[in-house]
């Protein structure tokens, strides 16, 4: 009976043993190599009719074995059905089921349950052990029913778009081993401690399910934990919880892009077997990397990139001989490289990046021989770079850029042939660029700007066939640029702004058959632009501006079809615009300012739907716009400004309801302002000065919501560079320079942004009462509306706009009181209120004290701090008058008749000498203007207190 008891028992266990081999997964599957496991004394017990005992005791086996099948039958036909109602229950939960993989789990189809889609069961039973719906894009609540599925060992609903959090529920399942909802971006909620009852669970992934809460302490119960993935939930916060050090068997720990905090706990030393640890991008993690972690002696891979670390990058980094990756990126980390890391013979990617590290670039780096990136970009490193990375054979991409280095471009980085991207930009490296890089016959993009580069390129760079991008701007580089580049047929990306360039541009630049991007400006390239350029049908930015171009400009330009960003400005080109531009239909920024182009804008401009810019300032441009502008209807930017355009403003220009910035100033343009004006909701800063407008100022500025609430951007813009610094603008900013007027000097702004507010209105013939409306503008910054024909009072809403720093009235026929409640714009930097008629005191204020006799001369009677105490005045002094008396007499008295004569006669010939100088101020005007035409104006730079917040 022994005997008999044994075999029986032996096949028992061989037929469990077959059938958890029946159970396969793919190859490369995570889960691959892990057993599902029945635990049928587990699912018995809970039935409390029958426990695994009894089925295996003698008495079961031989005395009543008929009744013991009977029995186990049963039990098993009771859980078959439980697992199919639970199948059920979750596709009823289910709303989209796009890809149709629940389409055969049916009520009808339950014989074949096994069958059905993504389904895995036990063999010679029906009971479910593995579930894998990864993918299928199903949308729903992820049902609490699957937690009846006793026996299952995987669950893999990752890539869906589930909802409704992980159910409690889920707690039940003792036989859990692998459990996978990532990338559900919707589910959210947070982990239930329900989950820990799991004990068995090896591999755990919850990234990026939008996962809330904190990481439970209780992860440490899970000691056969080998995989855990919480990245990617960026509302997952508080401290990474020591316990975590308990997972003795853990290999993969990924808990990067959350909101972490609290440091790196030292029990990670414990984690004796982890290969990959990241934490990448918990910003606010911070502290130093704990010594102890260094006990992980297995560690391949480590993330440690945008968490805030301090401190410095320890010797012990070298004791990790297993080491391939190393991301310390982002970071605040000081002190020099460690010249242990050389030690890290296996390591394959080292990111430095970003941290305040300085000193040397060590030798030793040269040891890692496997090295296929090596970025140390944005630190403070200095000296030379080290001739020991001739070494580094397999290394891919090189990123030194924007550090301190000096010295030259070492000829030894020509012995890197597997070399694709250089970039030592933004440095101080100083002497020629070496021909030795032109064996570097795998390069696809190398980067030299900003630094002292002398010398001409090597025409040997012309070998190099598979660059894509050559960046050599700000250096001082000279000679013939086009010598060797038009042999790089490869190149997409030339940058070679603010050199020294001379010469022409070739007409072989036709070769350059696949250039995108053909930056050339800042240089001193002189001839005509060839009609050759035409023929580069995917070029998409031509910026030559700031050179020493003559002649047209080609019609060939037109043939540009892929053409974005067109910039001919500051060069000496002459006749007109080709009207073969308007079939540029993708053009989003046209510049061609300050050079001597006649004509007008193309009648067709309005086939450029996609305009966005449009600057021709200071040309010689006239006649009437055209009314097709107003079908760009994109366009945010326009400066027309210091030409000779004449006729009225185009209605047209009220369609263009995404414009922010209008310059028109210094033309000829008459009549009204369009009354549809005050569509222009976007609007942040207009100038009309300097024309022959007329008429009244439009009454329902209130519209021009650009001026009152600002235009609304969502993330960082562009950098440009600001005395020597590299600014980020708001992302409604435009790099596009322009003039602007104040106190009669011109000005340069360099871009335009939302908090660069104007509204100039002045030397015009406009006439009628300043609306009080203007008070509207509430974030309005300068407000000039001098030089018209303006009367009635100043508007007190004018003190409704809080950030004024400039307020020119001047030189109209205003009346009354200066109202007392601008005393509290606080901003106030300049205010000329001078050549009206007001009377009465100057407001008292903060700003008012401050400005000066010339903000309110030649009023009627104004009195008051500048000028001479309300209720005197003063009297000058006048030959035949006794000086000795006091020369400050009551308003209205006089004691001698022939003071008054004589005062009569003095205000008869200051006013003949006034008039003459009117005269001759008026003249003048009119001869800048005229003069202007042949001229353009040459702003200075914007500095000084009116510079504007960035």
């Amino acid at each position: 009976m022994g005997l008999i008891l044994k075999v029986l028992c032996f096949v028992i266990m061989a037929g469990a043993s077959m059938t958890a081999a029946t159970i396969e997964y793919s190859s490369g599957n995570p889960y691959s190599g892990l057993e599902d496991g029945f635990y049928d004394e587990h699912v018995y017990g809970e039935m409390g009719g029958l426990t695994s005992q009894e089925l295996h005791s003698d008495e079961s086996l031989f005395n009543g074995r008929n009744v013991q099948e009977q029995r186990y039958s049963s039990v098993n036909a009771f859980h078959e059905k439980r697992d199919l109602n639970a199948l059920l229950s979750f596709k009823q939960a289910i709303t989209s089921d796009p890809s149709r993989s629940l389409s055969n789990w049916t009520v009808q189809n339950s014989q074949n349950m096994c069958s059905w889609y993504g389904v895995r069961c036990r063999r010679h039973t029906r009971r479910v052990v593995h579930i894998d719906l990864h993918g299928s894009d199903l949308e729903g609540t992820l049902s609490f029913s699957l937690g009846s599925l006793s026996l299952l060992n995987v669950m893999n609903l990752s890539r869906n778009n589930l909802t409704g959090g992980i159910p409690p529920e889920f707690g039940q399942l003792k036989a859990l081993r692998i459990l996978d909802l990532s990338n559900n971006w919707i589910l959210g909620g947070s982990i239930p401690q329900s989950l820990f009852n799991c004990s068995g669970l090896k591999w755990i992934g919850l990234n990026s399910i939008n996962m809330t809460g904190t990481i439970p302490a209780e992860f440490g119960r899970l000691v056969e934990l080998e995989h855990l993935d919480l990245s990617e939930n960026s509302h997952l916060s508080g401290s990474i919880p020591a316990t975590l050090g308990n997972c003795t068997s853990l290999s993969y720990l990924d808990l990067s892009d959350n909101w972490m905090l609290g440091g790196i706990p030292p029990e990670f030393g414990q984690l004796k077997a982890l290969r990959i640890l990241d934490l990448n991008n918990n910003w606010k993690l911070g502290g130093s990397i704990p010594k102890s972690l260094f006990n992980c002696r297995h560690l391949k891979w480590i993330g440690l990139a945008e968490i805030n670390l301090t401190g410095t990058i320890q010797t012990e980094f070298g004791s990790l001989n297993e080491l391939e990756y190393l991301d310390l990126s982002s970071n605040k980390l000081s002190g020099s490289i460690p010249t242990s890391l050389g030690n890290c013979t296996s390591l394959s990617y080292l990111d430095l990046s970003s941290n305040l590290i300085s000193g040397h670039i060590p030798l030793t780096l040269g040891k890692c021989i496997f090295l296929s990136n090596l970025d140390l970009a944005w630190n403070s490193l200095s000296g030379h770079i080290p001739w020991t990375l001739r070494n580094l054979s397999k290394v891919s991409s090189i990123d030194f850029h924007s550090n301190n280095l000096s010295g030259t471009i070492i000829v030894e980085l020509g012995f890197l042939q597997n070399l694709e991207t250089l970039d030592l930009s933004y440095n101080k490296l100083g002497g020629t660029i070496p021909p030795s890089l032109a064996n570097c016959s795998s390069l696809t993009s190398l980067s030299l700007d900003s630094n002292g580069l002398v010398g001409n390129i090597p025409y040997q760079l012309g070998n190099l066939k598979n660059l894509s991008t050559l960046s050599i701007k700000d250096n001082n580089i000279s000679g013939f640029l086009f010598e060797s580049i038009t042999n790089l047929s490869n190149l997409q990306y030339l940058f070679a702004s603010n050199n020294n360039f001379i010469g022409p541009i070739p007409n072989s630049i036709r070769k350059l058959s696949v250039l995108k991007n053909l930056y050339l400006d800042l240089n001193n390239l002189s001839g005509p632009i060839p009609h050759s350029i035409g023929e580069l049908q995917v070029l998409e930015v031509l910026s030559i501006s700031n050179n020493k171009l003559f002649g047209t400009i080609p019609n060939s330009i037109g043939d540009l079809v892929s053409l974005t960003n067109l910039d001919l400005s500051r060069n000496n080109l002459i006749g007109g615009i080709p009207n073969s531009i308007s079939a540029l239909v993708s053009l989003s920024s046209l510049v061609l300012s300050e050079n001597n182009l006649v004509g007008t804008i193309p009648k067709d401009i309005g086939n450029c739907t996609s305009l966005n810019i449009l600057s021709a300032h200071s040309n010689k441009l006239s006649r009437t716009l055209p009314t097709s502008l107003g079908q760009c209807t994109n366009i945010q930017f326009i400066d027309l400004s210091a030409n000779g355009f004449t006729g009225e403003l185009p209605e047209s220009l009220s369609f263009l309801h995404q414009l922010c910035v209008l310059i028109l100033a210094y033309n000829n343009f008459s009549g009204h302002i369009p009354i549809g004006f005050t569509n222009l909701t976007m609007l942040y800063a207009l100038d009309l000065s300097n024309n022959k407008l007329s008429g009244k100022i439009p009454s329902d500025l209130h519209r021009l919501q650009g001026f009152i609430t600002g235009v609304p951007y969502l993330n960082d813009g562009p950098y440009v560079q600001e005395g020597g610094t590299l600014m980020r603008l708001p992302s409604d900013s435009m790099i596009e320079e322009t003039a602007i007027d104040i106190k009669r000097h011109m000005y340069s702004l360099s871009y335009f942004s939302s908090t660069n507010t104007i509204f100039y209105l002045s030397s015009n013939n406009l006439t009628g009462e300043i609306p009080a409306s203007i008070g509207s503008l509430s974030i309005l910054r300068l407000l000039n509306l001098s030089g018209n024909q303006l009367e009635g009072v100043i508007p007190a809403s004018i003190s409704n706009i809080s950030k004024l720093e400039v307020l020119d009235l001047s030189k109209n026929n205003l009346k009354g009181q200066i109202p007392e409640e601008l005393s509290i714009l606080h901003e106030l930097s300049i205010l000329d209120v001078s050549s009206n008629h007001l009377c009465g005191p100057i407001p008292r204020g903060t700003q008012f004290s401050t400005f000066n006799v010339s903000s309110f001369q030649e009023n009627k009677c104004l009195c008051g701090f500048p000028l001479h105490p309300c209720g005197e005045r003063e009297i000058p002094m006048i030959k035949g008058i006794d000086n000795s008396r006091n020369n400050i007499v009551k308003e209205g008295w006089f004691n001698r008749v022939d003071e008054k004569i004589s005062i009569v006669a003095l205000g008869i010939g200051l006013g003949i000498g006034f008039g003459g100088i009117i005269a001759m101020f008026t003249m003048w005007e009119k001869a800048k203007f005229w003069m202007s035409s042949f001229w353009p104006i040459k702003p200075q730079p914007f500095y000084g207190v009116y510079r504007f917040p960035t």
